[in-house]
């Protein structure tokens, strides 16, 4: 996504809770829309020295929504209030924002 020019999050590791690409101005037309799907069919041989590209697909949000992965990196714009939302339970517009992972530490070890 990134080579090819797409829309991408964007951080700062030391601030990874600003994302200057997610002002209200412009967040729909600099929200990523669509992500790559890598095919993990074990009867599929992939064969990358061939094609680089083996096994991926362009995917709209939505697949991610209904597989149930989008909800680690999701984000819902709510256009009534003109606000983000770090969740996927309110209505309106997908986006894709990492903020579980950047904001919420989902994936940072915790001490026993």
């Amino acid at each position: 996504m990134v080579v090819e020019g797409g829309a991408t999050v964007r951080f700062c590791p030391a601030y990874p809770q600003i994302l200057p690409q997610f002002l209200v101005r412009g967040l729909l037309k600099n929200s990523q829309k669509t992500f790559y799907a890598l095919a993990l069919d074990p009867h599929f041989a992939l064969d990358l020295g061939a094609d680089p590209d083996a096994g991926l697909t362009l995917l709209e949000l939505s697949e991610a929504e209904r597989h149930g992965v989008l909800h680690r990196i999701g984000s819902t714009y709510c256009i009534d209030d003109h606000v983000v939302r770090d969740s996927l339970y309110p209505s309106g517009p997908r986006i894709v924002t990492f903020a579980n992972i950047l904001k919420y530490d989902e994936f940072s070890p915790h001490p026993f």
